[in-house]
């Protein structure tokens, strides 16, 4: 869930952060967290108060506010609003290597790594 887009929202119809923090059961601090963006996550609890305080306050659902990138390319040429070459290019392949051993297995060391 976008909390910083929540919260924006709330703020926009003049709910302050004191405000939420008090109706969701946290300190001011931690809705100035996720507000900046420097805290992201939430106890399942106090996530599910902010999405109802989020509902009974704003009038538009989250659900229908999206960047016109997430809206499907097929969506888009039909309703004319994109073409095929403003569509971002898929990712072919990774230049990390992210993958995780399972956990309590033994990570591989290749030749030459230690």
């Amino acid at each position: 869930m976008n909390w910083k887009l929540l919260l924006a929202r709330l703020a926009e119809q003049g709910i302050t952060q004191v405000q939420i923090a008090a109706e969701i059961g946290v300190r001011q601090s931690t809705v100035s967290g996720l507000a900046s963006g420097a805290q992201s996550s939430l106890r399942w609890e106090v996530g599910q108060r902010l999405i109802g305080l989020h509902d009974r306050l704003c009038p538009e659902p989250v659900a229908r506010m999206r960047p016109a990138s997430a809206v499907p390319l097929i969506e888009r040429k039909a309703t004319g609003k994109g073409d095929a070459e403003s569509a971002p290019e898929p990712e072919t392949e990774s230049t990390t290597d992210d993958v995780q051993p399972p956990a309590g297995a033994e990570p591989h060391v290749g030749k030459g790594q230690a």
